[in-house]
C-alpha cells in the first residue's frame, strides 16, 4: 500500500531560476548546493527529460553511497517535476518505493512556492513514517538550493 506526505515550502528565488535548477540544470547544480551529501550526478539514459535515468552520488562524510532516480513526471508549463528512486539510497534505508513530486508555484518576483508530495512504501508496511524520513530531507535539500542559488544570482 502506497502512502503520502505533503508539505510547502516558500523559497526566496524566482520560479524561472528555480525550476531551470530542478530541472534542466539539476545534475551541475545539485552536487555544489547540497556537496554535504550529493558528491556528483550522472545521467544514465535519457535527455534529462521525463523518464531519464540520473544516477546520484551520495557522500556523508566516511561512507560512499548512490542512488538511482527516474523521472516520472517533467511538465514545463506547470513547473513540475517527480523524482522515482529505483535503486539504492531511500530504498537501502527502509522504503520498498519512494517517489518525490515537486510542483512550483510563483508567489512574487524573487519567491516561489515549492509544493511537495512524497509517495512511498515501506519494508514494513508501516504507514506513519516520520516526517525526519520523507519531507525533512527535501526541505533541507530546498534550504541549500536556495542558499546557492541566492549566492549565485
Amino acid at each position: 500500500m502506497a502512502y503520502e506526505t505533503k508539505t510547502q515550502a516558500k523559497v526566496s528565488v524566482g520560479i524561472q531560476t528555480l525550476w531551470k535548477a530542478l530541472s534542466h540544470d539539476m545534475r551541475f547544480i545539485v552536487p555544489k548546493a547540497f556537496s554535504t551529501h550529493v558528491r556528483d550526478i550522472q545521467l544514465l539514459e535519457g535527455d534529462g527529460g521525463l523518464h531519464s535515468i540520473l544516477l546520484f552520488h551520495l557522500s556523508d562524510g566516511a561512507s560512499e553511497r548512490y542512488q538511482k532516480e527516474r523521472i516520472v513526471e517533467f511538465d514545463e508549463s506547470s513547473c513540475s517535476i517527480g523524482l522515482e528512486v529505483t535503486e539504492g539510497g531511500k530504498l537501502d534505508a527502509g522504503f520498498s518505493a519512494y517517489t518525490t513530486f515537486f510542483k512550483l508555484t510563483a508567489a512574487a518576483e524573487a519567491e516561489t512556492v515549492v509544493d511537495i508530495r512524497v509517495v512511498y512504501q515501506t519494508d514494513t508496511g508501516e504507514s506513519l513514517i516520520s516526517t525526519q524520513k520523507t519531507t525533512d530531507p527535501t526541505l533541507s535539500f530546498l534550504n541549500c538550493l536556495e542558499a546557492y542559488l541566492r549566492n549565485e544570482v
